[in-house]
């Protein structure tokens, strides 16, 4: 427990430094995470899929 409470104290204020002050900025960053390895994942799979074509 006392090096989870000093990690966190660590990074007390990184979040605010980042832009991420609620949790709906938390959501709004999962969200464009997911959606950005989800289209890198699509155009990985139409790139496969157009090279099997050939």
């Amino acid at each position: 427990m006392i090096a989870l409470k000093e990690i966190q104290e660590g990074m007390l204020g990184v979040a605010e430094k980042q832009g991420i002050y609620t949790e709906d900025n938390v959501n709004n960053l999962v969200k464009d995470i997911r959606k950005e390895i989800w289209e890198k994942r699509e155009n990985a799979l139409r790139y496969v899929a157009g090279n099997l074509l050939l």
